[in-house]
């Protein structure tokens, strides 16, 4: 939601919480710390996708994100397309790894909802770099890593790695 240059989440403000399995992270861990805090950026407070030609990553923590920032940038100058990395092709149907509205020579950038070890991202940047697709860098909502290096490489390109929230940003904002 948008409110006088004011970019709002309207999701629910709920307390920081511990939830215990049926969650694990791709690291393994059994307890996922869930914080939300105020949900509110300033207008100009954002990662730049305007020389993106589609948005996505592995499915499902990716997914919402693919899915918001193509549904806003409909509503801007340069819209951006979705799409979805599996884990592995199915065996059926197109039978692919990447879905979605993808072409030759398409930039991307690989979103993700959480991060500890990154391997989620290097997976999908992987994948789509495997695909012939230029990745233009990563994004990812919370960042959990203690690494601090904001870059990946993988085949030989290195590939930015940027953050919206980290987890010592979002414990401050508590």
């Amino acid at each position: 939601l948008v409110n006088n240059g004011i970019l709002s989440d309207i999701t629910p403000l709920r307390k920081a919480s511990n939830v215990v399995d049926p969650f694990t992270t791709t690291n393994g861990s059994a307890v996922v710390t869930v914080a939300d805090v105020d949900h509110r950026a300033n207008d100009g407070d954002h990662i730049t996708v305007y020389s993106t030609s589609a948005v996505g990553g592995l499915t499902m923590g990716a997914d919402p994100l693919a899915h918001a920032i193509s549904l806003y940038s409909a509503t801007e100058d340069h819209r951006v397309r979705w799409f979805s990395v599996r884990r592995a092709a199915k065996g059926h149907g197109s039978c692919q790894r990447l879905e979605g509205a993808l072409y030759p020579g398409d930039h991307l950038v690989v979103v993700d909802d959480v991060t500890t070890t990154r391997s989620s991202l290097f997976e999908a940047a992987e994948a789509c770099l495997d695909a012939g697709y230029k990745v233009d860098r990563c994004v990812v909502l919370v960042d959990r890593s203690l690494d601090s290096h904001m870059s990946m490489r993988i085949n030989g390109h290195d590939i930015e790695v940027k953050s919206v929230f980290t987890m010592d940003e979002i414990r401050a904002a508590r």
